[in-house]
């Protein structure tokens, strides 16, 4: 018989005995959620350094303070790095040997297309490129790509709606810092309209900003970046991590309604400048602007995206 992941506890999302993430999130909810989680990897050192999501066929929303310290041309997107269900961890378990669905990487980086360093918002928008799956004979003789999934890929929407019990996603570290399978974690929101717990020490205007909820997860290294859920699975912050804050051990994300409604003022601050982030979560769909780099109609997905 199966048991729920503790609240506040990180769990394998693939393991057949999980019954529930917290008291809200069921298995099934949570392995759609899965399918846009990122494993963001850093091909130079080589290190799985951070997590990310898909929001869009070729954009990935991450956290920008876990880019620090790599070259963004450096960057690789791996898909489905998660556990399959027979090899699975069981909710509890201390990580340990488990064989993924997918182990290379099925995209790099195209463009970095914003991040919100400056504004004290710790996100982070990547263009990618897709490099994997087969090449196939497209419609006008140029070459097409075909991205096969073990599942079909949900790439995460956005809603203004949060508190109660929140599901995080990602891929926390190991203890040689290296971002494991697929995992989530359910909690309560404590607290809402608080500045960057690292502030001005370690995040440019972070001191200022009043965009951050606190929340009682145990975040782990390699979370950051990773998408935070509400109780319908629309994707509401992402994971900026755990800090010591006074004395005090916080856990905090990045809210996106409260980055939506931000005044973002353009360089002579006379009039608001829209942003990708706030376009795509007001609207709910692309976070392109023009001339920014679209989906290639070459790439296709199987099963098709979501």
């Amino acid at each position: 018989m199966g048991k729920p992941c503790p609240l506040k506890d990180f769990c394998h999302v693939a393991n057949t005995g999980t019954t529930k993430f917290g008291k809200k999130f069921t298995r099934d909810l949570v392995l759609k959620l899965a399918t846009s989680s990122v494993q963001i990897i850093d091909r130079s050192a080589p290190r799985r350094l951070a997590s990310g999501t898909l929001i869009w066929p070729n954009v990935v929303l991450c956290a920008v303070h876990s880019l620090q310290g790599s070259l963004i041309k450096d960057l690789e997107f791996l898909l489905f790095y998660e556990c399959n269900a027979k090899t699975s961890p069981a909710a509890g378990a201390t990580y340990g040997a488990c064989t993924p669905l997918e182990t290379t990487p099925q995209a790099r980086v195209d463009k970095e297309l914003e991040n919100g360093n400056m504004m004290g918002l710790d996100y982070a928008l990547i263009a990618i490129d897709w490099i994997g799956g087969t090449t196939l004979p497209g419609p006008s003789g140029t070459p097409a790509r075909r991205i096969k999934f073990p599942r079909a890929v949900s790439r995460a929407r956005p809603a203004y709606d949060y508190g109660g019990e929140l599901v995080a996603i990602g891929h926390p570290a190991d203890r040689a810092l290296q971002g494991e399978p697929t995992q989530a974690a359910a909690g309560t929101l404590l607290s809402s309209g608080e500045p960057h717990p690292m502030g001005k020490s370690g995040f440019v205007a972070g001191g200022k900003s009043k965009e951050y909820s606190h929340v009682d997860i145990k975040f782990r290294d390699g979370a950051s970046g990773g998408g935070i859920y509400n109780e319908e699975g629309h994707i509401i912050g992402i994971v900026t991590g755990g800090h010591t804050v006074d004395g005090v051990w916080t856990n905090s994300f990045l809210n996106l309604s409260l980055v939506a409604g931000k005044i973002v003022k353009d360089s002579a601050g006379s009039h608001p400048a829209s942003t990708r982030i706030r376009q795509w979560f007001r609207g709910g769909g692309s976070p392109l602007l023009p001339g920014d780099p679209q989906p290639s109609p070459s790439v296709s997905f199987d099963p098709p995206l979501l």
